[in-house]
């Protein structure tokens, strides 16, 4: 504690703080107890202001200790839910760095939510200890020749003719959809999309709704057929595994692990037979409308490279940033809609657990250029 230097006169104190002196017009009590230490004397009469300095400088660092003892509440907590643990002191306070950050960030976007100047609300979530970079290391999808082509036109979707699709669709209620998935730290992003597709068709050919086998595809489409296990791959080369092979296992009898391990398919498990790809015609929303309404769940990539994707907690998203041809992170589309305040959207299945997003939903912004390339690389497999 700093040392202060007084004179005691008729009703005042005369300070002196690091050759700065003041006037504390205060009772004996007060000053008796004041949490300054007294030394000795000083003989001069100066002005209040320098106390006034000084007992703000003193309330203000009270205010920040108790700030950082709520920051670090906060803190525990977070690990706590999220079952968070770092290798070491200097990686944990990293974390705690970008943690604080992400929580300005997260409170300075929802004020302009409630000024109605952004669409969608953010949150603090399991991604909120995580750099940009780090979070990108997870959304591992890798786009082929094809997608990254401006010029390709191959499509061999023929839509139905003759209809008018529905002003919304939501294939959860009509039972094609499995529950939301995590794929955890894996950068498989891509089985999941491939087997939520898959599921939907199967259930659309034979009545019921199976559970298939993300581990099945990364441990057995690695390497001959492109993909990398949990370092990425393309949903494209997961139903061409499929189709060769004959089948998938289910998610009973090859449970996810997050790790790529030896390919262990059986094909007495297998529960669905793959017989081709199915393409979108390339950026076209009107036509993925039209497949989603038509067909099912559709496998589509998007852009989810952004602070504002890894923390997305409601309400339609648009990020202004986001490229229709930089495509990362592959996911389901289930259905899509209009929100009376944020108008047109996709109803995206993402696979990164219940707890992001809307019970592990996203709601896209739809019919806005494209957005997020959501309609760039869609696909869907016959079954």
């Amino acid at each position: 504690m700093p040392k202060f230097h007084y004179q005691h006169g008729a009703g005042h104190k005369v300070l002196q703080i690091e050759n700065r002196v003041s006037v504390w017009h205060v009772t004996d009590t007060e000053w008796q107890s004041s949490p300054f230490t007294v030394v000795s004397s000083y003989p001069r009469q100066v002005t209040m202001k320098y106390l006034l300095v000084l007992v703000f400088t003193w309330t203000s660092a009270a205010r920040l200790i108790h700030h950082h003892d709520i920051y670090l509440e906060e803190w525990k907590a977070f690990k706590l839910e999220h079952n968070k643990s770092y290798i070491n002191e200097e990686k944990e306070r990293v974390a705690m760095k970008v943690f604080a950050k992400n929580k300005y960030n997260v409170a300075k976007h929802n004020q302009l939510y409630e000024r109605g100047e952004v669409s969608f609300r953010l949150g603090i979530n399991k991604f909120s200890d995580m750099t940009l970079k780090q979070f990108a290391r997870i959304n591992g999808y890798r786009q082929t020749k094809r997608s990254m082509e401006d010029n390709f036109l191959e499509a061999t979707y023929i839509k139905a003719a003759n209809v008018m699709p529905p002003r919304s669709v939501d294939w959860r209620e009509l039972g094609a959809v499995t529950e939301v998935k995590n794929q955890e730290l894996c950068a498989a992003c891509w089985s999941f999309s491939a087997t939520g597709a898959l599921e939907g068709q199967h259930f659309r050919k034979h009545g019921h709704l199976e559970s298939l086998s993300e581990q099945n595809l990364i441990d057995c489409s690695y390497n001959s057929f492109n993909n990398n296990g949990c370092d990425g791959g393309n949903v494209e080369n997961a139903f061409a595994y499929v189709n060769f092979i004959g089948g998938i296992d289910t998610e009973q009898n090859y449970p996810y692990e997050a790790n790529q391990n030896k390919c262990r398919y059986n094909s007495t498990d297998s529960e669905v037979g793959d017989v081709g790809i199915s393409y979108i015609p390339k950026g076209n929303e009107a036509e993925l409308m039209m497949a989603v309404a038509t067909i099912g769940p559709i496998a589509v990539a998007i852009d989810a490279n952004h602070e504002s994707f890894k923390g997305y907690t409601s309400d339609v998203y648009y990020e202004k940033n986001c490229s229709s041809k930089r495509l990362n992170h592959a996911v389901l589309v289930v259905g899509y809609g209009r929100d009376e305040r944020h108008g047109d959207y996709w109803l995206v299945k993402n696979s990164y657990g219940r707890d992001w997003g809307e019970d592990g939903y996203m709601r896209l912004a739809r019919n806005r250029g494209n957005h997020c390339g959501v309609a760039t690389d869609a696909t869907y497999p016959l079954v």
